[in-house]
């Protein structure tokens, strides 16, 4: 008898931790790198989603009526560590404030499974502009400045953590993408 009552119980039990390891969880934050802006000055939103999951929901900016919204930026890292894999993705959103007060970002908001994720609102003050100290420029650094403007809106860069590894060892590879063009609004592909 209680062989008959202890094995369902165990199989259930396995069945149940079985299910709770497989769960997903993410987590969802949003900060600005300043809470005291001038006019004059331009700050970034940052919104990031992280979990278990490599299929993580995207999370769309609604419009800001009291900032201008200048461009964003994603970053997007994916971790393997022992066969569990993690991904962050983080959004950010440089604004220009359009008048003097104090205004509150909404709380950002994603669903996933069914589930629907808030962020914290975000108080942001702007005060009076502040002057821009102007700095003199010589010929030759002007040129320089023009030159690099015109090599190129985007570079690729790849690095490794280690120059020399041993099978099994932890070797970190990191590409970054770099642009100051708008990708978004303007995507344009060109084969080589």
């Amino acid at each position: 008898m209680f062989k008959k009552v202890l094995l369902p119980a165990v199989l259930l039990l396995l069945l149940f931790t079985s299910v709770l390891a497989s769960a997903e969880t993410i987590y969802f934050r949003s900060s600005v790198n300043k809470k005291i802006v001038p006019l004059n000055e331009s700050f970034i939103y940052s919104v990031a989603v992280s979990g278990d999951s490599t299929n993580l929901p995207e999370y769309k900016m609604d419009a800001v009526p009291e900032f201008n919204r200048f461009g964003t930026a994603v970053s997007r890292s994916i971790s393997v560590i022992n066969g569990k894999t993690s991904m962050s993705v983080v959004r950010n959103y440089t604004f220009g404030p359009k008048k003097i007060g104090k205004f509150t970002i909404p709380p950002a908001k994603i669903t996933f499974k069914d589930k629907t994720y808030l962020t914290e609102s975000v108080e942001v003050e702007v005060t009076p502009a502040q002057g821009v100290k102007s700095i003199p420029v010589v010929a030759d650094q002007r040129q320089a400045l023009s030159q690099n403007a015109v090599i190129g809106k985007a570079f690729a860069k790849a690095s490794v953590n280690k120059k020399t590894t041993y099978e099994n060892e932890k070797l970190v590879y990191k590409f970054s993408f770099y642009t100051n063009v708008d990708l978004i609004s303007n995507p344009e592909y060109y084969p080589l």
